[in-house]
């Protein structure tokens, strides 16, 4: 785990190269390697987790130094590829990069692809060939930023990392700003600058003549659904999570799991406990209003399995947490659970330095409202005459037409010509107003506004929709989420949290043969009885105490309306209201200042609007002014508390 950087193309400068990995020290601390050529160096930071001794540096290469790797991740089958290699190659380390460059030689970057399993962004380079190879893993663990500049390509884990290897400035986009403040991140290969981009998950890049090539390698397919009953499935489910969590217990350091007190962690953490033979540590977070905090019901798991268990209650009252949670970040991130999870692998890491976590469960096996939102349409539009369902768009169009007491009927009605329709808009648009859409209006100036175009960011996840290939809608809900939601902002809020400090997150249920066996189940069986994750609460139940697994599901809600009416938010007034914020020409003032007032004054709920704004102004001043360093400290309490 680490992080990689590089550049090919043209004559390199050891210079930027040192900076790109000062840049992101705090992803590797026990280590950095450079390897220079005339036309190509490449940059690695390491936290050593396989192999601690000096044999696992990178950049790592063959016998006669003509290939040369990267990695950023694990390879959890290593073990098996070194033995289908170890006849023909000679191997240095005990290393699970090692598998990488001699795979490479023997199979090629197709058939090294088609071969490893883990969580993964590396870079190969062919002195023979003159040919970069990039490539990314299946679903987006690891990530993989990249630029052209000329004839040349630099690549690098971290935004700032790869702006640091660029030889000159590149423009914030204003799209990325409004996608941002709609999706909470940057969405698909959106990056926050000009030329910028970042290598989607399932795919692999190849630099050769000063030419640079995209490909797919794998997606995931729900059109080869099989039948078996319940009972059947659950015995599956059970051994190929029993696998998946093997694989992930390899370390040569210490290793726990983050309990959340959900069915997933809950889960993971059971199976690790049952694998490992007890001995397991659980690290949980929760916080001191009661409504928003799992803390007991991780605590029960712990006591039902007999983990080695601490917690930790999370205060937005850390000044110094709030701009290394930008930095570590590097472009805009806005999901609320980010932080939390920062305050939870700082905490963790004076104990352990992998972890295990339940991401990708939800996912796999339909824990989000939209599977069942699709499984209830076809209901809905059989209890709403025919008749009435072709007259609604019309009605509709004349009810808003005329305002005023109308917007309750017109509501109504756009939800019947929302389920007319089906599919995409009745699982994301049951309202006509798609998620967050609208809820900026009248706050940009009318530039910026003109500089947008008009731009509908729906097209990204209409397209993941439009691609998907399931026999329903509930399983085209589930390979959209699999190739948005999750790759653009969970997995990015593990990654930026867990290697702000140095740890690594490994989750089992993304195991691609656990994706793949998910994938095969029909979408009915996960939302049986229009019960969410019906067939994972089954198998949850056999190793944690029902009433854990059968609540409601809470996920990881962070109380921001609160925060942002305490210190937090003061803290956030003062950034926004200061001239640097108001003289951007992205926000009109009067506006910016109507929410933060009918926000403190309790007259509107506007906490996470606050907070994306809070998390954009603070990443302007580091990344675009440079006037906030990341290891400045925000006026806003005390230090959070960490229970033994």
């Amino acid at each position: 785990m680490c992080g990689i950087c590089g550049w090919a193309g043209s004559p390199p400068d050891r210079a930027r190269l040192s900076a790109a990995l000062a840049a992101m020290e705090h992803r590797g601390p026990d280590q950095d390697g450079q390897w220079c050529a005339p036309a190509v160096m490449l940059g690695h930071r390491r936290l050593s987790i396989i192999d601690l001794s000096a044999d696992g540096r990178q950049p790592m290469a063959n016998e006669d130094e003509t290939v040369q790797v990267v990695l950023n991740g694990e390879i959890y089958n290593h073990r098996e590829l070194r033995r289908a290699l170890e006849g023909r190659h000679r191997f240095r380390s005990r290393s699970d990069t090692e598998v990488l460059v001699h795979g490479y030689e023997e199979w090629g970057i197709e058939g090294l692809l088609s071969r490893i399993s883990g969580m993964f962004a590396f870079g190969v380079w062919d002195t023979r060939s003159g040919v970069l190879h990039l490539a990314r893993d299946r679903v987006g663990k690891k990530p993989l930023f990249y630029a052209r500049e000329g004839a040349a390509l630099a690549f690098a884990s971290t935004l700032p990392s790869l702006l640091a290897l660029l030889p000159r400035e590149r423009e914030v986009r204003p799209e990325a700003v409004h996608d941002f403040l709609h999706y909470l991140c940057l969405p698909g290969d959106e990056a926050m600058h000009e030329g910028v981009s970042k290598l989607p998950p399932g795919h692999r890049l190849e630099l050769k003549d000063g030419r640079a090539e995209v490909h797919p390698y794998w997606r995931v397919s729900f059109a080869h659904q099989e039948r078996h009953t319940a009972d059947e499935w659950l015995e599956r489910i059970d051994a190929e999570l029993r696998g998946a969590v093997e694989r992930r217990l390899e370390a040569d350091v210490p290793l726990g799991v983050f309990l959340s007190g959900g069915v997933d962690s809950s889960l993971v953490a059971a199976v690790a406990s049952k694998v490992a033979g007890g001995g397991v540590k659980t690290i949980s977070a929760g916080f001191e209003e009661e409504r928003f905090s799992e803390l007991p019901h991780a605590r029960r798991v712990a006591e039902h399995l007999g983990t080695d268990h601490r917690e930790l209650i999370v205060r937005p009252d850390d000044g110094a947490i709030l701009p290394w949670l930008v930095f570590a970040a590097g472009e805009p991130f806005g999901d609320q659970a980010a932080l939390p999870t920062l305050y939870l692998s700082r905490a963790a890491r004076e104990h352990v330095t992998v972890v295990l976590t339940g991401d990708g469960g939800d996912e796999c096996f339909a824990g989000y409202p939209g599977p069942m939102l699709a499984r209830m349409a076809g209901p809905y539009r059989r209890l709403v005459p025919r008749a009435a369902r072709a007259a609604a768009p019309a009605l509709l169009e004349r009810l808003e037409a005329r305002g005023g007491g109308a917007g309750a009927a017109a509501r109504r009605l756009r939800r019947l010509a929302v389920a007319a329709r089906g599919g995409f808009d009745w699982v994301y648009d049951p309202l006509g107003e798609r998620g967050f859409r609208g809820r900026f209006d009248g706050l940009f100036t009318r530039d910026f506004t003109a500089r947008l175009g008009g731009r509908d960011p729906d097209d990204h996840w209409r397209a993941a929709w439009a691609a998907a290939d399931g026999p329903t809608d509930a399983d085209r809900v589930l390979e959209t989420e699999l190739r948005t939601l999750l790759p653009d902002q969970f997995l990015v809020k593990t990654d930026i949290a867990t290697m702000a400090y140095g740890i690594e997150a490994r989750a089992p249920f993304l195991d691609t043969a656990m994706i793949e066996l998910s994938a095969r189940i029909p979408a009915a069986m996960k939302v049986a009885r229009m019960e969410p994750k019906h067939l994972l609460k089954r198998l949850a139940a056999r190793y944690v105490p029902p009433e854990v697994v059968y609540r409601r599901k809470q996920g990881f809600s962070v109380p921001t309306g609160a925060w942002m009416r305490g210190d937090l938010g003061a803290a956030a007034q003062d950034l926004l209201l200061a001239e640097a914020s108001l003289t951007r020409g992205i926000f009109e003032p009067a506006a910016l200042r109507r929410i933060l007032d009918d926000h403190r004054s309790g007259r509107a709920e506007h906490g996470q609007r606050i907070w994306l704004l809070f998390m954009l102004e603070m990443w302007m001043r580091m990344f675009v002014d440079r006037t906030l360093s990341p290891d400045e400290r925000l006026e806003v309490g005390r230090p959070a508390e960490a229970a033994a």
